[in-house]
C-alpha cells in the first residue's frame, strides 16, 4: 500500500505500525482530550505505559530508531558514539531501550549509549544540572528522542536545557516517533531546530489503519476530519 506521503512501509514499519494500534499507543477517543499544547483532540499518541509494558514492541521501535541514526551518521561520515537522550518523560524509556538493543545487535556499528534527562533540576546532591554527564563532542554525538511531536514545545524547552548544560544544540539531532503534523516541524525550524527526523505521521497511519481494518470507518473518518481541519 502506497501511503499519502508516497512512502511504502517495509516489514519492520508494518510490525511497528500495527503494534502501535494494537497496544493503543495511537487511538481515537470518543471524547476529545486536551493535549500538552492546549489543543483538544480525538487522536491520542501515548507510547508511555503502553510502550514499557510491551518490550517486544520496544525492540522493534529501537531497531527503527537505530537504523535511522546509522543512516544519519553514515551520511555525515561520523564515527562517534551516538548518545541518546530521551525527552522527559515518555522519551526516556524509548532512548534507553534503543541503546540496550544496539549493545546486543550492533545496528549503528558505533556502540550507542543513553543519558537520562531530568524533568526537574535537582537541588541536592552533586549534580544540579539537567543531565549528569557533561558534553564530550569528541566522543559522542547527541540524539534527542521523543514519542510525539505536536507543536514542538517539549523539544524547544529541552534544547534550552541542553544549552544550559553546555551541550552543542546546533549539532544535535532529534528523532520523533510520531508526528501529529500540526505545524510542529515548521515551528521548530523557525526556532533554528532543523535537524529533526520523524519516523511516522498521522496522515500516513490513519488510511493505513483503515485499509487493514484496524480502525473502523467511523474512527478513521473522525481522525481524518481532525487532520484536515
Amino acid at each position: 500500500m502506497q501511503l499519502p506521503s508516497g512512502r511504502v512501509f517495509d516489514s519492520l514499519d508494518e510490525q511497528i505500525a500495527q503494534a502501535l494500534a494494537r497496544n493503543k499507543s495511537i487511538k481515537v477517543l470518543d471524547e476529545p482530550i486536551i493535549l500538552n499544547c492546549g489543543k483538544s483532540s480525538h487522536i491520542y499518541v501515548s507510547l508511555r505505559e503502553d510502550f514499557t509494558m510491551h518490550p517486544d514492541v520496544g525492540v522493534l521501535l529501537a531497531r527503527k530508531i537505530l537504523r535511522q541514526i546509522k543512516i544519519i551518521m553514515d551520511m555525515d561520515d561520523d564515527g562517534r558514539h551516538p548518545r541518546l537522550i530521551g525527552l522527559p518523560m515518555a522519551g526516556t524509556a524509548i532512548a534507553v531501550s534503543a541503546a540496550i538493543v544496539d549493545s546486543l545487535e550492533n545496528i549503528t556499528c558505533r556502540k550507542a549509549c543513553s543519558l537520562v534527562m531530568r524533568p526537574v533540576q535537582k537541588k541536592h546532591g552533586a549534580h544540579h544540572t539537567w543531565l549528569d554527564a557533561r558534553p564530550d563532542p569528541q566522543t559522542y554525538r547527541e540524539f534527542a528522542i521523543d514519542n510525539v511531536l505536536t507543536k514542538g514545545g517539549t523539544v524547544e524547552t529541552s534544547y534550552a536545557r541542553f544549552a544550559e548544560d553546555g551541550f552543542d544544540t546546533e549539532g544535535m539531532h532529534t528523532i520523533i516517533v510520531v508526528d501529529r503534523q500540526q505545524s510542529g516541524l515548521s515551528k521548530l525550524a523557525r526556532s533554528g531546530i532543523t535537524r529533526v527526523s520523524t519516523l511516522y505521521n498521522l496522515r500516513d497511519l490513519v488510511p493505513y489503519y483503515r485499509e487493514l481494518g484496524i480502525w473502523s470507518d467511523t474512527m478513521a473518518d473522525t481522525a481524518e476530519r481532525e487532520l484536515a481541519a
